[in-house]
């Protein structure tokens, strides 16, 4: 009955090792890897949930040499959002370069939230997302510097 004990145990103090080293590597990332995680760069809102206002977090999730995705929430108790398009109406400006999204999501009723990603190239530092036409803020900038 012992042996069998104390086989079960280090069969579980295995598995806790390998699950901790693989959070750990997870946490730590590999120094190699170019992503830059959402937490270097903070989330930047504007507008209100006021009368014929909307509010717009965006928040830069991850950032590589090919893409870069930013989360959005958008709210609102007064302005119906089904009428904006993200990908028409969002663009993203970086080193005298223009993007729209390849990907945004669809928003619609009073509180939508999703990714919005851009295809980018290596040379992506300091930024600039514009979203154009969503009341009462006609034109939002949002700016971010790595």
């Amino acid at each position: 009955m012992k042996k069998i004990d104390l086989t079960i145990y280090l069969i579980l103090a295995a598995i806790i090792a390998i699950v901790a080293f693989t959070i750990y590597g997870f946490v730590k990332g590999n120094p190699g890897n170019k992503a830059q995680a959402a937490s270097k760069l903070e989330t930047i809102s504007t507008g209100s949930t006021d009368s014929g206002d909307v509010a717009i977090d965006l928040t830069p999730a991850r950032i590589d040499d090919k893409i870069l995705v930013l989360d959005i929430s958008i709210n609102t108790h007064s302005v119906e959002l089904s009428e904006f398009d993200l990908k028409k109406i969002t663009t993203l400006s970086y080193n005298k370069k223009t993007a729209y999204p390849a990907e945004a999501p669809k928003i619609e009723g009073h509180h939508s939230s999703g990714s919005i990603i851009f295809n980018v190239d290596s040379s992506l530092k300091d930024f600039t997302v514009t979203i154009k036409g969503i009341p009462k803020v006609e034109e939002r900038a949002y700016k971010w510097k790595r």
